[in-house]
C-alpha cells in the first residue's frame, strides 16, 4: 500500500525564479502557445489553451522565495518538443538570443537553443526518425 502524502493534486508545474517575470512571460508567450492567466508583477502564470501545459515565473528576490534560494535560475533548460524545428527556427531567429543554432544531432534530434531572462535556455526539439540515435 502506498503512503501517498497528497491524495488529490489539481496541477503540477515548475516555477522558475527570474529577474523579470513579466518580460520573461512576454518572451515565452511569443515562443509557446500559452497565455497569461495570472500576473501580479512579481509572479506570472502561463497556461496553454487546453490546460495541459503550465509554467510559473517568480521574481527571484520576492519575499515568497525562501532566503538562501533568492537567486535567478541558472543553467535551466526548458525543452519544447515540436513537429517542425526548422519552421520554428525560421520564425524565431533574430527575435531571441541564439545559444545554439539549428542543427541535427547523431542521436536523432533536430534542435536549437535560445536564451531568455538570466540563464534560462529554451531547447526547441524535433525528433527525427524513431529518435533512437
Amino acid at each position: 500500500m502506498s503512503m501517498m502524502a497528497l491524495n488529490s493534486v489539481s496541477a503540477l508545474y515548475p516555477v522558475i525564479a527570474v529577474a523579470e517575470p513579466v518580460a520573461t512571460a512576454t518572451d515565452l508567450e511569443a515562443l509557446l502557445p500559452m497565455e497569461r492567466v495570472f500576473d501580479s508583477g512579481w509572479f506570472v502564470q502561463l497556461v496553454s489553451a487546453d490546460g495541459r501545459l503550465q509554467l510559473g515565473l517568480v521574481r527571484y528576490d520576492h519575499e515568497s522565495v525562501p532566503k538562501g534560494w533568492q537567486k535567478s535560475a541558472s543553467g535551466l533548460f526548458v525543452t519544447v518538443d515540436t513537429d517542425d524545428a526548422s519552421a520554428a527556427w525560421s520564425s524565431m531567429v533574430g527575435r531571441f538570443e541564439v545559444v545554439q543554432p539549428l542543427r541535427d544531432e547523431a542521436w536523432g534530434q533536430r534542435h536549437f537553443i535560445l536564451r531568455l531572462d538570466g540563464d534560462i535556455l529554451v531547447d526547441v526539439v524535433e525528433m527525427l526518425g524513431d529518435g533512437n540515435g
